[in-house]
């Protein structure tokens, strides 16, 4: 028999027959190009070119290292995909949503990638849009900025300034101190209608 002559092996002893999802994956037998998964065996040394069935990607190796199961015994493509998501996707009960189930009810759409809230590490630095429970405003912050509470909505916390500017210090007069009898001919507050003039400084040109 020459050597490029091979009769198929017993079906059960095959490659087709012992790991079809396998087979199905064989482009090419180096050298042997009249060989198919019905002429090779689980534990063949023969050096074959495989076409991965989900991204395509093709590679070379010995049919025995794809029938190994170990690592390294699939496309090296999608290998690499899933040590990255394994990085970069949290593990069950780690996510933002589990550790910080408040601030995931602001987050809108992770804007670098396709992870969800569900996926996403705490502390993790893509951008991502937020809309505020309290006013609805819309910014993009990190994840990783909000967790640790140095990025909040920033139109409350204008609000919030700007209430703290109008409002006397503990150790100061109010402005309804420092007009005394004038005081009485107070109406209203035309710019911020909930401060009196008890909840505003001295000197406030508002």
């Amino acid at each position: 028999m020459s050597r490029n002559t091979y009769e198929p092996e017993a079906q059960p002893n095959t490659l087709a027959f012992t790991h079809p999802h396998v087979a199905t994956e064989l482009a090419t037998v180096a050298d042997h190009d009249d060989m198919t998964s019905e002429h090779l065996q689980p534990s063949d040394p023969h050096m074959c070119r495989w076409r991965c069935g989900v991204c395509a990607h093709e590679w070379t190796c010995p049919v025995r290292k794809r029938t190994s199961g170990g690592a390294g015994s699939g496309c090296p493509k999608c290998g690499r995909l899933r040590t990255i998501n394994a990085r970069r996707i949290a593990r069950q009960g780690e996510s933002l949503a589990d550790l910080h189930p408040e601030l995931a009810q602001e987050f809108i759409a992770n804007l670098e990638n396709e992870l969800t809230v569900s996926q996403l590490k705490p502390h993790s630095n893509y951008k991502c849009r937020w809309r505020c429970r309290s006013c609805n405003y819309e910014w993009v912050a990190v994840p990783q900025n909000r967790v640790s509470g140095k990025t909040g909505c920033p139109a409350c916390f204008a609000a919030r300034r700007g209430t703290w500017r109008r409002s006397p210090k503990s150790t100061s007069n109010t402005a309804h101190d420092a007009l005394g009898e004038v005081a009485a001919e107070f109406v209203r507050n035309e710019t911020t209608p909930d401060h009196d003039l008890t909840m505003l400084r001295p000197g406030l040109r508002r």
